[in-house]
Protein backbone atom coordinates (compact mmCIF):
# COMPACT_ATOMS: atom_id res chain seq x y z
CA UNK A 1 0.00 0.00 0.00
CA UNK A 2 1.20 3.53 -0.73
CA UNK A 3 2.74 5.00 2.45
CA UNK A 4 1.42 8.47 1.58
CA UNK A 5 -2.13 7.10 1.27
CA UNK A 6 -1.75 5.28 4.58
CA UNK A 7 -0.67 8.48 6.33
CA UNK A 8 -3.58 10.43 4.84
CA UNK A 9 -6.08 7.80 5.97
CA UNK A 10 -4.57 7.78 9.47
CA UNK A 11 -4.82 11.57 9.70
CA UNK A 12 -8.45 11.45 8.56
CA UNK A 13 -9.25 8.85 11.21
CA UNK A 14 -7.71 11.07 13.90
CA UNK A 15 -9.65 14.13 12.69
CA UNK A 16 -12.97 12.26 12.55
CA UNK A 17 -12.37 10.69 15.98
CA UNK A 18 -11.54 14.06 17.48
CA UNK A 19 -14.66 15.61 15.98
CA UNK A 20 -16.89 12.88 17.37
CA UNK A 21 -15.23 13.22 20.77
CA UNK A 22 -15.32 17.00 21.13
CA UNK A 23 -18.54 17.94 19.34
CA UNK A 24 -21.50 17.31 21.69
CA UNK A 25 -24.42 15.19 20.64
CA UNK A 26 -27.31 17.56 19.73
CA UNK A 27 -29.76 15.17 21.37
CA UNK A 28 -27.98 15.61 24.70
CA UNK A 29 -28.75 19.35 24.66
CA UNK A 30 -32.47 18.84 24.30
CA UNK A 31 -34.38 20.04 27.39
CA UNK A 32 -35.99 17.37 29.53
CA UNK A 33 -39.75 17.69 29.20
CA UNK A 34 -41.51 16.56 32.35
CA UNK A 35 -44.99 15.16 32.25
CA UNK A 36 -47.53 17.77 33.38
CA UNK A 37 -48.98 17.26 36.84
CA UNK A 38 -52.64 16.33 36.82
CA UNK A 39 -54.08 17.92 39.94
CA UNK A 40 -57.04 16.29 41.65
CA UNK A 41 -57.07 18.18 44.96
CA UNK A 42 -55.19 21.28 46.04
CA UNK A 43 -55.96 22.25 49.62
CA UNK A 44 -53.96 23.87 52.38
CA UNK A 45 -53.49 21.04 54.84
CA UNK A 46 -53.95 23.42 57.77
CA UNK A 47 -57.58 24.03 56.74
CA UNK A 48 -58.43 20.33 57.10
CA UNK A 49 -59.85 19.73 60.57
CA UNK A 50 -60.98 16.13 60.04
CA UNK A 51 -61.10 13.30 57.54
CA UNK A 52 -63.69 10.55 57.27
CA UNK A 53 -62.93 7.24 55.57
CA UNK A 54 -65.90 5.02 54.79
CA UNK A 55 -66.10 1.51 53.34
CA UNK A 56 -69.14 0.30 51.42
CA UNK A 57 -70.09 -1.81 54.44
CA UNK A 58 -70.54 1.34 56.58
CA UNK A 59 -67.24 0.71 58.28
CA UNK A 60 -66.08 4.22 59.25
CA UNK A 61 -62.77 5.60 60.45
CA UNK A 62 -62.64 9.29 61.31
CA UNK A 63 -59.63 11.28 62.43
CA UNK A 64 -59.70 14.86 63.70
CA UNK A 65 -57.09 17.50 64.41
CA UNK A 66 -56.77 18.71 67.99
CA UNK A 67 -54.32 21.22 69.53
CA UNK A 68 -52.18 18.33 70.74
CA UNK A 69 -52.25 16.47 67.40
CA UNK A 70 -54.41 14.05 65.41
CA UNK A 71 -56.93 11.92 67.25
CA UNK A 72 -59.13 9.00 66.20
CA UNK A 73 -62.81 9.81 66.88
CA UNK A 74 -64.45 6.84 65.11
CA UNK A 75 -65.02 3.96 65.49
CA UNK A 76 -63.85 4.92 68.99
CA UNK A 77 -61.91 7.67 70.73
CA UNK A 78 -58.20 6.94 70.68
CA UNK A 79 -54.97 8.90 70.61
CA UNK A 80 -53.78 9.01 66.99
CA UNK A 81 -50.33 8.48 65.56
CA UNK A 82 -49.31 11.90 64.17
CA UNK A 83 -46.47 10.36 62.17
CA UNK A 84 -48.96 8.22 60.22
CA UNK A 85 -52.09 10.40 60.07
CA UNK A 86 -50.45 13.76 59.30
CA UNK A 87 -48.64 12.73 56.08
CA UNK A 88 -51.67 10.73 54.89
CA UNK A 89 -53.97 13.75 55.25
CA UNK A 90 -51.39 15.97 53.54
CA UNK A 91 -51.23 13.54 50.60
CA UNK A 92 -55.02 13.56 50.21
CA UNK A 93 -55.07 17.37 50.40
CA UNK A 94 -52.69 17.62 47.43
CA UNK A 95 -53.41 14.57 45.33
CA UNK A 96 -52.17 14.26 41.75
CA UNK A 97 -52.62 11.68 39.02
CA UNK A 98 -50.35 10.06 36.47
CA UNK A 99 -53.09 9.96 33.83
CA UNK A 100 -56.75 10.69 33.35
CA UNK A 101 -59.45 8.59 31.72
CA UNK A 102 -62.71 9.84 30.26
CA UNK A 103 -65.10 6.89 30.57
CA UNK A 104 -67.20 6.13 27.50
CA UNK A 105 -69.94 4.70 29.71
CA UNK A 106 -71.54 5.60 33.00
CA UNK A 107 -70.84 2.11 34.33
CA UNK A 108 -67.76 2.52 36.54
CA UNK A 109 -67.82 -0.98 38.00
CA UNK A 110 -64.87 -1.92 35.79
CA UNK A 111 -62.76 0.59 37.75
CA UNK A 112 -63.91 -0.69 41.12
CA UNK A 113 -65.74 2.58 41.74
CA UNK A 114 -69.28 1.15 41.91
CA UNK A 115 -69.31 0.20 44.67
CA UNK A 116 -66.07 1.92 45.69
CA UNK A 117 -63.32 0.30 47.71
CA UNK A 118 -63.67 3.22 50.10
CA UNK A 119 -64.54 6.94 50.15
CA UNK A 120 -62.49 9.82 51.56
CA UNK A 121 -64.01 13.08 52.77
CA UNK A 122 -61.92 15.97 54.09
CA UNK A 123 -63.72 18.41 56.38
CA UNK A 124 -63.10 21.98 57.50
CA UNK A 125 -63.44 23.39 61.02
CA UNK A 126 -67.23 23.70 60.53
CA UNK A 127 -67.32 19.99 59.58
CA UNK A 128 -68.30 20.88 56.02
CA UNK A 129 -66.83 18.75 53.19
CA UNK A 130 -63.84 20.19 51.36
CA UNK A 131 -63.15 17.30 48.96
CA UNK A 132 -64.79 13.92 48.45
CA UNK A 133 -62.82 11.20 46.71
CA UNK A 134 -64.04 7.79 45.61
CA UNK A 135 -61.24 5.20 45.61
CA UNK A 136 -61.50 2.26 43.24
CA UNK A 137 -59.51 -0.85 42.48
CA UNK A 138 -55.98 -1.18 41.14
CA UNK A 139 -55.17 -0.98 37.47
CA UNK A 140 -54.13 -4.20 35.66
CA UNK A 141 -50.42 -3.59 36.32
CA UNK A 142 -51.13 -3.02 40.01
CA UNK A 143 -49.03 0.13 40.21
CA UNK A 144 -51.87 2.62 40.66
CA UNK A 145 -55.49 2.98 41.70
CA UNK A 146 -58.54 4.45 40.03
CA UNK A 147 -59.82 7.57 41.79
CA UNK A 148 -62.78 9.81 41.08
CA UNK A 149 -63.32 13.27 42.50
CA UNK A 150 -67.01 13.66 43.29
CA UNK A 151 -68.46 16.20 40.88
CA UNK A 152 -65.95 15.27 38.18
CA UNK A 153 -66.85 12.66 35.55
CA UNK A 154 -63.22 11.81 34.83
CA UNK A 155 -61.43 8.82 36.35
CA UNK A 156 -57.89 9.42 37.52
CA UNK A 157 -55.05 6.93 37.80
CA UNK A 158 -53.19 7.63 41.03
CA UNK A 159 -49.97 6.03 42.27
CA UNK A 160 -50.02 7.31 45.86
CA UNK A 161 -49.01 4.98 48.67
CA UNK A 162 -50.97 7.06 51.18
CA UNK A 163 -54.20 5.60 49.78
CA UNK A 164 -53.01 2.11 50.71
CA UNK A 165 -51.98 3.40 54.13
CA UNK A 166 -55.44 4.85 54.73
CA UNK A 167 -57.17 1.69 53.53
CA UNK A 168 -55.13 -0.22 56.10
CA UNK A 169 -56.79 1.78 58.89
CA UNK A 170 -59.89 -0.40 58.58
CA UNK A 171 -57.90 -3.38 59.85
CA UNK A 172 -55.35 -1.57 62.05
CA UNK A 173 -56.24 1.84 63.47
CA UNK A 174 -53.43 4.43 63.38
CA UNK A 175 -53.20 4.70 67.15
CA UNK A 176 -50.39 6.38 69.01
CA UNK A 177 -47.66 3.81 69.71
CA UNK A 178 -47.18 2.79 73.31
CA UNK A 179 -44.02 4.42 74.66
CA UNK A 180 -41.28 2.06 75.70
CA UNK A 181 -40.74 1.81 79.45
CA UNK A 182 -37.82 3.74 80.86
CA UNK A 183 -35.43 0.97 81.75
CA UNK A 184 -33.12 2.10 84.53
CA UNK A 185 -29.90 0.32 85.49
CA UNK A 186 -30.41 -1.21 88.93
CA UNK A 187 -28.15 0.04 91.69
CA UNK A 188 -25.10 -2.09 92.35
CA UNK A 189 -25.60 -4.56 95.21
CA UNK A 190 -22.91 -4.68 97.85
CA UNK A 191 -20.94 -7.93 97.68
CA UNK A 192 -20.73 -9.58 101.10
CA UNK A 193 -17.28 -10.27 102.52
CA UNK A 194 -16.87 -14.03 102.31
CA UNK A 195 -13.24 -14.20 103.35
CA UNK A 196 -12.43 -16.97 105.82
CA UNK A 197 -12.29 -15.57 109.36
CA UNK A 198 -9.04 -15.98 111.32
CA UNK A 199 -9.36 -18.65 114.06
CA UNK A 200 -7.36 -17.86 117.18
CA UNK A 201 -5.79 -20.75 119.05
CA UNK A 202 -6.70 -20.71 122.74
Amino acid sequence: MNIRLTIVLAVLCVVVGGYLYWVPDPASNQPVVESPTITITHTDTKTIAAMTVRKASDNIVKVARYPNGWQIVAPKQLAGDNIVIGPAVAAVANLSATSVITPTTSDLAAYGLVPPQFTLVTLDTAQKPIDTLVIGSRNPSGGARYVQHVGDAKVYLVSESALDTIEGWFSTLPIEPTPLPDVKTPAATAVPDITTPTVKTP
